[in-house]
């Protein structure tokens, strides 16, 4: 892998997840009505996540916090659907994580990779 690919793939990383305050913004692409819950990895700027709920009177959304709820072992009051609630694309704001950007993605499953400065 040749260190532009290296910078694009951790720019992709930083711009799936962003710090606004003391709140974590999360960038999430939803396929419901899957055979089974889990975290698939990235696709373009968006951590794609299967949930076995149908996307049918807010099931889904319910679904995925719950699923986020206990993958980052914290409480569902502190994640929330920030927009995209009828869409499969949705930004999640998941409160009082501070800056803790690397062990969010490392419990989503996600290999975070530092960014090299050294040209």
């Amino acid at each position: 892998m040749t260190l532009r690919q290296q910078e694009k793939n951790s720019s992709d990383r930083n711009s799936i997840i962003r710090q606004d305050g003391n709140d974590l913004l999360l960038e999430v692409k939803i396929q419901p009505r899957a055979s089974k819950n889990e975290v698939c990895g990235l696709i373009g700027d968006n951590v794609k996540i299967r949930i076995t709920a149908a996307p049918v009177d807010g099931k889904a959304n319910a679904h995925l916090v719950d699923f986020l709820a206990q993958r980052l072992k914290i409480a569902k009051s502190r994640i929330q659907i920030e927009r995209g609630h009828q869409g499969k694309r949705k930004c999640i704001r998941i409160k009082e994580l501070g800056d803790k950007r690397a062990e969010t993605l490392t419990a989503l499953g996600i290999t975070p990779t530092p960014v090299s400065l050294d040209r």
